[in-house]
C-alpha cells in the first residue's frame, strides 16, 4: 500500500516470516548495527510487544513529528527521558481494541485489501494448552477457539 514496512525482533528466525508478511526492512534488536541503521528514520512504531524496558529506545528510532503507538500493555511501569521526545516532537499514544464502528471499518479495510489473520485453532476441550501457549509466548499470532 506505498509504505515501507520495517520488522524488528530480537529473534533473526522470525526474518523470513516478516518479509513474507511484507517487511522490506528486517531489524534483528539485538544487533547494534541494524538498530542504528534506522534510528531517526521511521514515521510510525505499531507497539505490538510488551517490552516495556524499551521505551527510550525506541524513541530514538523516531524520525521528526513520529508517532509511537502501544497496541500492547507493558507489564511494568515505562519511563521516559524527556529530552528525546520533546526535541524530536514525538507523540506517544496507545490504542485498544476500539468501539464497534472502529472494529466494523477495520474488517472492511481487512476485506477490500484481501488483508487475512493468521491464528492457531483450538477445541473448547484444549483451552488450557492454548491458554499456555499464549502465556509462554509460543503462539503465533492468534488464539482462536472453536465451540
Amino acid at each position: 500500500m506505498g509504505a515501507e514496512v520495517v520488522a524488528f525482533s530480537h529473534s533473526p528466525s522470525k526474518k523470513k516470516e516478516a518479509e513474507e508478511l511484507g517487511a522490506s526492512i528486517f531489524v534483528d534488536t539485538s544487533d547494534k548495527a541494524q538498530v542504528d541503521s534506522v534510528r531517526g528514520t521511521l514515521n510510525f512504531l505499531l507497539v505490538t510487544a510488551n517490552g516495556g524496558d524499551m521505551a527510550n529506545e525506541y524513541v530514538t528510532w523516531m524520525d521528526l513529528e513520529g508517532q509511537i503507538i502501544y497496541l500492547a500493555i507493558p507489564p511494568n511501569k515505562m519511563s521516559y527521558r524527556a529530552f528525546e521526545f520533546i526535541m524530536n516532537e514525538v507523540a506517544i499514544t496507545g490504542s485498544a481494541i476500539g468501539g464497534m464502528n472502529v472494529i466494523k471499518r477495520m474488517l472492511d479495510f481487512a476485506a477490500e485489501h484481501n488483508i487475512r489473520p493468521i491464528i492457531e485453532r483450538f477445541p473448547m476441550s484444549k483451552i488450557n494448552d492454548a491458554i499456555e501457549r499464549v502465556e509462554s509466548g509460543r503462539i503465533r499470532y492468534r488464539a482462536v477457539l472453536e465451540n
